[in-house]
Order: C-alpha cells, then sequence, then structure tokens
C-alpha cells in the first residue's frame, strides 16, 4: 500500500473515531494509525496534540493511548488529523488535490441532478446518477470484505469516502475532507470492485456497471 493510501486510510479512520465521540473507538483508532502512519507524521501528530492540550490550558503528558481520558484521546485524535492534514499540504498531496473531479465535485458550488454529465469519454458518459450507481454498488463490495482480507483496512475507509460523495451527488453537504480521498475511492475502484464485476456470477447482475466503473476511475483519476 503506498503511502498516499496509508494517509486517507488513517486519516477517514481517525475522523470516523472523533465523530462516534466514543472513547474506546478513538483510543482503538489511535492504536490503528500507529501501526501505519509514517514516523514523521507520528512525530508531527504528538506535536500537534501538544499544542491542542497547550490551548486549552492543560499540561501534556505521556501516556499510553490505553490510559487517555475521553478529553485526552480526543486531543490526540484532533492532533494526528491536523497532522495527516499538513502532510497533505506539504507534499500538495499530488494532482488529486486539485484535479478536474474535486473541482467538479467541492468547488464549483453548483446543485447537482441526475442527468447532469460530470464526465465525458469519446461517446461514452457518466452522469450524476451514474456515478452515484457506482458509489452504491461500491459500498456494497466493501462492506461484503471481510477481516483479514488484504483490502479490509481500505474497505472501511471506502465506505466513508463513497457515502460522502454520495450525499455531495445528493446536494445534502460537501465533506471538504472527503475531497482528499479521491485517490482512495479510485483505488478501491480499480482493486476492489472491477474484480467483483469481472467474476461470471455477476455477469448478468450488472450489465452495464463495468462500463460506468470504467468511466468514473478515469473521472476520479483526472484524465
Amino acid at each position: 500500500m503506498n503511502d498516499h493510501l496509508v494517509l486517507e486510510i488513517c486519516r477517514v479512520n481517525l475522523q470516523n473515531a472523533l465523530d462516534s465521540n466514543k472513547r474506546n473507538e478513538m483510543i482503538s483508532s489511535l492504536k490503528y494509525v500507529s501501526k501505519f502512519l509514517p514516523y514523521s507524521v507520528l512525530y508531527n501528530g504528538e506535536i500537534e496534540t501538544r499544542v491542542i492540550i497547550y490551548g486549552k490550558g492543560g499540561i501534556p503528558t505521556r501516556l499510553p493511548f490505553e490510559m487517555l481520558d475521553l478529553e485526552n484521546a480526543r486531543c490526540n485524535v484532533l492532533g494526528y488529523i491536523n497532522a495527516i492534514d499538513k502532510e497533505f499540504s506539504f507534499v500538495q498531496y499530488n494532482l488529486y488535490s486539485a484535479s478536474y473531479p474535486r473541482h467538479i465535485l467541492f468547488e464549483k458550488g453548483d446543485v447537482f441532478k441526475h442527468g447532469d454529465v460530470l464526465f465525458e469519454r469519446s461517446a461514452d458518459v457518466l452522469s450524476v446518477a451514474d456515478l452515484l450507481q457506482v458509489c452504491g454498488y461500491a459500498v456494497k463490495v466493501a462492506e461484503m470484505i471481510e477481516p483479514g482480507h488484504k483490502l479490509f483496512d481500505e474497505a472501511g475507509a471506502a465506505v466513508s469516502v463513497f457515502k460522502g460523495l454520495e450525499l455531495v451527488l445528493n446536494n445534502k453537504g460537501k465533506n471538504n475532507q472527503c475531497a482528499k480521498m479521491l485517490h482512495l475511492a479510485n483505488d478501491f475502484l480499480l482493486r476492489a470492485v472491477k474484480p467483483d464485476l469481472e467474476k461470471k456470477e455477476h455477469k448478468q447482475v450488472v450489465v452495464g456497471l463495468s462500463l460506468l466503473v470504467d468511466l468514473a476511475i478515469d473521472f476520479l483519476s483526472g484524465k
């Protein structure tokens, strides 16, 4: 798994834990990211955590994650989120951070209609309705991936990203963090959804969806 995907998966994992407002989920997330984030990001996460705690009038103390109370767990999660976001900015987060799909989905401010065309390739087009169909199918594929599978961690993060895209396309809110995860969405379509569609038992069920997935991959990759 490349560094971009690691950052994206860890970012989603931390955000989900923060949104849960549950100490055990935050601690579990902190343990998870501590295993996978690059050392430089982990180091910066500790610095960001100390800044947050100082800003709240507290005194940072170095404790094992298991010993953190809810508030300190939250500060740690926010610290690592800040460190990842700064890493995105530092590397200018490759072409996805300022790409055509990011502009279309998150920056234009248009109200989407299901018939709106998002992407064209020769005679083929990808509409809002088409991308919603792809997102829905991708979520189903991700939710079928079981623990122990090599894509299990990525699948969990992909669910959040594709559901975030569904909200955007249905004009129910734009999560700017989701805009940074288009690389993850594209990778999951390539590594999990396309192989799933190529299975013989699915061919009659998903007639036409393979083309839409190919178009979505091209769209999300900024081609």
